[in-house]
């Protein structure tokens, strides 16, 4: 027999080597002999042991906002089995939450998106197109180089969610990047965006997002073009007298 308190927590697991550990989703109830029983689900996220504080991830934890959605919908999804549970007049145990809970995720993939960081997915794309021609390959490349400048110089992670949620503000600040610091004329950054948006209508494909945003181009102005002599093309027309002409 089972009492009803169910412990849910986040737990890192230390014995695995490298410097990044799993993350789980502990489950723990006592039964009513005194004994407990315990089980534990993935979230299939992986932390650096500084990044777990207080039983839970920081905020200095990279792409913090995107991992901590995914742990608090796992956790909601399990309070809502336990609810199910016990409305159908049993009582949950952790095995019964955890089988169950996997049961739905494996419904779920069918119709939701996968979840996939921005520098994962590009990374992907990026290796889905080495067979291309060298000059595609070398605009991807370019793209992925601006974006990793714009990310370091403003000190803002570049995500899904900061393209897809915030694109106006994203472009301005990826505009005046562009613009202000490498020097880049409007026709460029179009290209750039052009770019920029073929790999998020892929990751759109895939799944990894929902909606792609839309990029606004910029205008392009046709200058003329200036044209200048050389001394030495200035002194030759002067010294020419082709065009001198005889007075009456």
């Amino acid at each position: 027999m089972y009492i009803y308190d169910m412990n849910v927590s986040l737990k890192l697991d230390n014995s695995h080597s490298g410097d990044e550990k799993p993350l789980f989703i502990g489950l723990r109830m006592k039964k009513t002999n005194g004994k407990y029983s315990e089980s534990s689900i993935s979230t299939e996220i992986r932390l650096l042991s500084r990044h777990f504080k207080n039983n839970g991830i920081s905020k200095s934890t990279p792409n913090y906002t995107s991992k901590n959605k995914i742990i608090n919908s796992m956790i909601e999804d399990i309070y809502l089995i336990i609810g199910e549970i016990r409305e159908n007049g049993l009582e949950p145990n952790p095995s019964l939450v955890k089988r169950i809970y996997l049961e739905k995720k494996d419904t779920k993939k069918i119709i939701t998106p996968t979840y996939k960081g921005f520098w994962s997915g590009f990374e992907e794309f990026q290796n889905s197109k080495k067979h291309n021609s060298r000059g595609y390959t070398k605009t991807i490349l370019t793209l992925k180089n601006h974006l990793t400048g714009f990310q370091t110089f403003t000190k803002k992670s570049v995500t899904y969610e900061y393209l897809v949620s915030k694109t106006l503000l994203f472009q301005s600040n990826f505009h005046d990047y562009l613009w202000t610091e490498k020097g880049l004329s409007n026709g460029y950054i179009n290209k750039l965006l052009d770019n920029l948006s073929n790999f998020l209508y892929w990751s759109q494909q895939l799944g990894y997002i929902q909606r792609k945003p839309r990029f606004n181009k910029l205008p392009i102005v046709d200058r003329d073009e200036k044209i200048y002599l050389k001394t030495d093309e200035v002194y030759k027309l002067y010294s020419s007298h082709k065009w001198d002409y005889q007075t009456i």
